[in-house]
């Protein structure tokens, strides 16, 4: 079931945080816009876009991360570089409370190659958990695990446009909501979204499958 985004006014006392169910209520309606806003910032803005990955971060997706509570001007939060062998790749970390990098953040010019975004051929430049790559428009969302040999493996969770997806794509963006991926158990994190599922409403969990009930007629 898609995320249903209420429009009535709080009813927090003041003072007083506001329910979870509301809290998550407000990021969805802020993150929806902010798709939208980036969307069509992007569709104005290709010849720059395409050119610079600074312009992509600043432009298309700090905004999204800023829309999923990420203060990315407070370097304890998102920590900014330069990719130390890629040009034109910009790289943000997104850290926990301790400093610890929970996810990796690789800013690309918009339209980039296919293989920059190759599942199969990552190239994380930290410790992180989650890799994700982006071109501003392009989402690949990985999740790394330690095999029994101390190597680390990926496993894609989600690869989409926001083009193609819209509205929806809030679904999978919100698994870096940073009360999710800051938290000790993150809630989604170890989701798969089926690539060739055409509606992203549901999100199904690693090592399950859909059962499909037959239906007489």
């Amino acid at each position: 079931m898609r995320p249903t985004v209420s429009t009535q006014e709080s009813n927090t006392p003041p003072g007083h945080s506001p329910p979870a169910s509301e809290q998550t209520a407000k990021m969805f309606k802020e993150l929806t816009d902010t798709i939208n806003l980036v969307q069509q910032r992007r569709a104005a803005g290709i010849p720059y876009f395409r050119l610079s990955s600074a312009g992509v971060q600043a432009a298309l997706v700090e905004p999204i991360l800023q829309a999923l509570d990420w203060e990315t001007a407070d370097p304890f939060q998102v920590q900014h570089y330069d990719h130390p062998e890629a040009k034109r790749l910009r790289v943000l970390m997104l850290r926990n409370r301790q400093g610890i990098t929970q996810a990796e953040v690789q800013v690309r010019p918009l339209n980039t190659r296919e293989v920059d975004f190759d599942p199969t051929n990552p190239e994380p430049t930290s410790n992180a958990d989650f890799l994700i790559t982006t071109d501003g428009n392009r989402w690949l969302l990985q999740k790394y695990r330690r095999d029994q040999t101390g190597l680390k493996r990926h496993h894609t969770i989600a690869d989409f446009t926001l083009e193609e997806m819209g509205n929806r794509a809030a679904l999978v963006l919100s698994l870096l909501w940073k009360q999710n991926v800051t938290a000790e158990e993150p809630f989604l994190m170890e989701a798969t979204i089926p690539p060739e599922k055409e509606d992203y409403d549901e999100v199904i969990p690693l090592g399950t499958e859909p059962v499909m009930e037959e239906v007489d007629a």
